[in-house]
């Protein structure tokens, strides 16, 4: 891969060395395709989440018990009927370029997020958006045809506050962008003036992308890495008996999966998913790849979860699978179109699963794609026929359903529809009440457990290390990094 190198500010360093003992090394999974927020090419990208949230962060945060808090806005209320909302804006803050943040900025950023041009998946979020105005210089107004309770959770997932995004994102975050080379870094500055006093303390950070495990590891034995994004499980022991990483992780809502194109043959046919359902011991592959760092995943949501859904799961039995094969019409099936991302340890994972199919009468074949371009163009616009994939929490199950499995949903790469459902969906958008909600929310999973477009297949945590000598960075369950608040001991 070719380096190209967008340098956004004059001083901006060409050099991934790090510059001095104040800048911290952090090491990503994967590199993002754009850092244009609030686009298709970024929206719910885990690679742009160690970015924009640092950089663009939104109106409000989620935190670590999916809790609204305060992010540019200092406040907020929804109307009695869940139909309007006012934002109440910080005082005196200031974008990276110098921008002041007002009402009038916020107006802009959600006509650009409408705009044609934008290619921004947050107008499927928003369809009920009749428009948004700004009440005074610092409170915004969004207003809504129908109740949608679930609003304010999208916002931090994709409608990052910038002032210019056609190059680069411009925000009002902790740091800003001075470099990105592509195939190689990111590297980001302190910004002085960011609106909580005394934060950041590390003057800058130089983020590597590293998806292979081994790749990674040398960089952790090579002591080049200061705080790692997604550690591997198996690697655990290993780190902490060398003293190389502090070790923390938290249960999450994250999924891997195998999702069906239910379009093409011969995944069309749910008997056809059922029998790859029943073909594989999902419990060996939680217990060999992850150990005790994932859950198990029967529907939307891991056991153990609130949003966890009570359904039977779909037990490993190899002969119960030959025989729905059978059921429907084949004795042996060729599925020359597996896809799979390279970014660890999916690869490893794939190929077990192919070897349980295998041994039911389905020949899967796998081609494995670099991150990008898997995301998005391989998953959501490659012709496969079943992809062994992973999936980010979603802060709430509105975000979650309607995007993935909602007919014409932007995630939605199975090409799965069932106008049920989305009536389903619609309606459990306008409840308020939480209880109403999850009772919403498990029929949404039992009819998707029943077509079963993907199979749920493990939970894992998300994993973070820190070398020894650095605090105050711990993971989020939505997989957010943040080291606003990292300093050395």
């Amino acid at each position: 891969m070719s380096q190209d190198t967008l340098l956004v500010a004059p001083q901006a360093a060409t050099s991934a060395t790090p510059r001095s003992d104040r800048e911290v090394s952090f090491i990503g999974n994967h590199e993002m395709a754009s850092l244009d927020p609030n686009t298709w090419l970024t929206d719910s990208s885990s690679a742009n989440m160690p970015l924009m949230r640092m950089v663009a962060p939104s109106l409000v945060l989620v935190d670590e018990n999916f809790e609204l808090q305060p992010g540019l806005a200092a406040s907020w209320e929804p109307s009695a009927a869940f139909d309007r909302y006012r934002f109440v804006l910080r005082e005196d803050v200031t974008l990276h370029d110098g921008t002041p943040l007002d009402a009038d900025l916020v107006v802009w950023n959600f006509e650009r997020i409408y705009d044609p041009r934008t290619n921004s998946t947050s107008p499927m979020d928003f369809q009920s958006l009749e428009g948004v105005r700004a009440v005074d210089k610092r409170t915004v107004e969004f207003r809504f045809s129908r109740p949608f309770p679930a609003f304010p959770y999208h916002l931090p997932w994709s409608a990052h506050i910038t002032s210019d995004s056609s190059i680069q994102p411009v925000g009002a975050g902790p740091y800003r962008v001075i470099e990105w080379v592509r195939g190689s870094h990111v590297r980001f500055e302190r910004f002085d003036r960011y609106y909580e006093a005394g934060w950041p303390q590390v003057d800058s950070i130089l983020l590597r992308f590293a998806p292979h495990g081994p790749q990674r590891l040398q960089l952790i034995k090579n002591g080049e890495a200061d705080v790692v994004e997604g550690v591997s499980a198996k690697t655990i022991p290993e780190l902490r008996e060398a003293g190389l990483l502090d070790i923390a992780s938290v249960k999450s809502a994250r999924k891997m999966i195998v999702a069906f194109n239910c379009k093409r043959p011969p995944f069309n046919d749910v008997q056809v998913r059922k029998a790859v359902a029943h073909a594989i011991d999902r419990e060996t592959i939680r217990r060999d790849f992850y150990g005790d760092h994932a859950r198990p995943l029967h529907a939307g949501y891991p056991v153990g979860d609130f949003w966890a859904a009570d359904v039977e799961p779909y037990a490993y039995d190899p002969d119960r699978a030959r025989h729905l094969l059978k059921a429907a019409g084949h004795d042996r099936i060729a599925v020359p179109h597996g896809i799979t991302t390279n970014v660890a340890p999916t690869p490893a994972v794939a190929a077990r699963i192919a070897e349980y199919l295998r041994v039911v009468g389905i020949d899967l074949s796998l081609t494995g794609y670099e991150d990008p371009p898997w995301w998005p163009f391989t998953y959501l616009t490659h012709d496969w026929q079943l992809a062994v994939q992973n999936f980010p929490a979603r802060p709430h199950p509105e975000v979650l359903f309607r995007r993935d499995h909602g007919t014409g949903g932007p995630f939605n790469g199975t090409h799965y529809s069932n106008p049920k459902l989305d009536r389903m969906l619609e309606q459990a958008q306008t409840l308020w009440d939480r209880a109403a909600q999850k009772r919403a929310y498990d029929d949404v999973q039992g009819v998707l457990h029943e077509d079963l477009p993907i199979l749920p297949l493990l939970s894992p945590d998300v994993i973070v290390g820190t070398k020894p000598g650095f605090t105050g960075f711990r993971p989020h369950p939505l997989q957010y990094v943040d080291l606003t608040r990292l300093q050395r001991k």
